[in-house]
């Protein structure tokens, strides 16, 4: 009498990716980077107190900081969409929009 037993499969395909990220996570390290990694933060913090520290703005200079960049922003899309444009119409009205931006961003620049 024969008996057949079922014995199950293994899943390499489950199995591989376990056994490389091992392999690659318990490979030895280059000596010294542990110590390079802590000297470089040790260099940066020391870069870091030799630079003079930064004067708080006042709430209306990050106003006009941030108006600015919006500005230069807004700047750029339209530019960016003037080089796309098709319609005519669309054209004329994204100069306009140009203009307006331009002298916006002098009169912030004046201030």
């Amino acid at each position: 009498m024969i008996l057949f037993i079922d014995v199950p499969r293994l899943n390499y395909t489950r199995l591989l990716p376990v056994v490389v990220s091992w392999c690659f996570n318990n490979l030895p390290m280059a000596r010294g980077w542990e110590s390079k990694a802590v000297e470089e933060q040790i260099s940066a913090r020391e870069d870091a107190a030799k630079t003079p520290p930064r004067m708080a703005l006042a709430p209306i200079e990050l106003q006009r900081r941030a108006k600015r960049e919006s500005l230069l922003l807004a700047r750029t899309r339209t530019l960016n969409a003037l080089e796309s444009a098709r319609d005519e119409r669309y054209r004329v009205q994204l100069e306009q929009a140009l203009v307006h931006l331009d002298s916006e961003l002098g009169q912030i620049d004046q201030s």
